[in-house]
């Protein structure tokens, strides 16, 4: 286990100050960050309020509180109770009652008037080890040995920690590229951290609804967020969790740079038009990393090619995360001798629920030597497909035809291709 030092920021949270405990720290990409405590043995934790909800899962088989319960007929559940923040009293095993609230079911947190915070394992637990995410889709760390079950784990989730990730592809040639990869971790906390063991998770954070139970952040895959997807997402899916190893200081309000991967990766140039309209446009420069050696995070990807020996930046996009032998396809900008339209050449119906189109897709090259490009078109979904003869394509689903064309140099390529569909 790694050491962390806390001092007076971190001791807003804690009955002492100063204290030297083994601690994972996980950094998500909205300013939250997660930290897991292995050592400390007391019962009950001072925290900020704002701090408190959806953070804390707890373990501790010598925690002072006792089991609750409610009279038959009290119509009130521990739900309700916590969903509009009720008061009521609450027996310790030392026979000392006090009024408190309670901020979570499972595990059991309470908050007495004083604002002290007291916990009673219940639920999954989170354990000092490595992380990974349940099938609830909740942040859990594995158990090392039966000992450590002994003493109190709790995590607890703070603002101002933010990770990012940059990354700088240098064309060797139009096959191999070096790709240098790393973490920006920023910190706009005023204390300074020492020797974490860092873990960054790509994914988004999503806050649980006022009825909902607060009892951890829950996460949903970034597709879902961007339809407007109500519920969590499958397992695994959409998260990616990154160890970027020990970081022995980072300094109040500052930025590090933690290295990811550097090497060689294959690539392959290709020309891409999608879906043309009636006007000529011109080409997209697409290039495609093939089978990556690494986890790649979303983050932003500078491209360079050099020219009489110098780097010289020739495209800048924002990259999707792919996981490690997946494949990245980037369009980082537009060739202006490769031009190309769609024209349509007749379109009827041709029964009460059929109609039937037919199109010509013209292609321009401008450049000395012949080029090989990809023609992307939509169709409708009933779509009954027909190619001009000597013209590769491959349907990738029942939307989306990809036609495979090849340009001589200082010529033009022309096509045509039909499709029957109802509506």
């Amino acid at each position: 286990m790694k050491v962390f030092f806390i001092s007076s920021f971190i001791a807003l949270f804690f009955l002492f100050s100063s204290v030297l405990f083994s601690c994972v720290l996980i950094v998500y990409e909205d300013s939250h960050a997660l930290f897991i405590d292995s050592t400390t043995d007391h019962g009950k934790i001072e925290v900020l309020r704002e701090i408190l909800p959806n953070t804390f899962c707890i373990l501790n088989e010598d925690v002072n509180l006792i089991g609750y319960s409610f009279h038959k007929s009290e119509e009130y559940s521990l739900e309700s109770f916590y969903t509009n923040f009720k008061e009521f009293f609450f027996q310790f095993k030392t026979g000392e009652r006090k009024k408190v609230k309670l901020i979570s079911e499972k595990p059991l947190i309470l908050e007495d008037e004083e604002g002290m915070v007291y916990f009673q394992p219940e639920g999954t637990p989170i354990f000092p080890g490595k992380p990974s995410i349940d099938e609830k889709n909740y942040i859990i760390l594995n158990l090392k040995n039966s000992n450590e079950s002994r003493s109190l784990k709790y995590c607890y989730m703070i603002k101002g920690l933010s990770w990012s990730s940059e990354n700088d592809l240098y064309m060797l040639n139009n096959e191999t590229a070096m790709l240098f990869s790393k973490f920006i971790l920023k910190s706009s906390i005023s204390e300074e951290l020492k020797d974490v063991d860092l873990y960054l998770l790509s994914g988004n954070v999503r806050v649980p609804e006022k009825h909902e139970m607060r009892m951890m952040y829950k996460f949903v895959d970034a597709e879902e967020k961007e339809k407007g997807g109500p519920g969590v997402s499958e397992i695994g899916k959409g998260y990616n969790l990154y160890h970027a190893g020990k970081v022995e200081i980072l300094k109040p309000h500052d930025e590090i740079f933690i290295s990811n991967f550097s090497g060689k990766v294959n690539v392959r140039r290709k020309f891409i038009f999608h879906n043309l309209s009636s006007d000529f446009s011109n080409v997209f420069l697409t290039l495609q990393l093939i089978k990556l050696p690494f986890n790649l995070p979303k983050g932003n990807l500078r491209i360079f090619e050099f020219k009489e020996g110098l780097p010289v930046l020739i495209g800048w996009v924002e990259n999707d995360r792919v996981s490690k032998g997946g494949d990245l396809e980037l369009i980082y900008g537009r060739s202006e001798k490769l031009v190309g339209r769609k024209v349509i050449l007749s379109e009827e119906r041709i029964s009460k629920k059929l109609r039937r189109r037919r199109m010509e897709i013209e292609l321009k090259n401008y450049k000395k030597e012949a080029v090989k490009v990809e023609v992307v078109e939509w169709i409708p979904t009933t779509s009954k497909l027909h190619v001009e003869d000597g013209i590769k394509y491959e349907r990738r689903s029942s939307t989306e035809v990809v036609f495979h064309v090849e340009i001589p140099a200082n010529g033009e390529r022309k096509f045509e291709y039909e499709i029957e569909y109802s509506y």
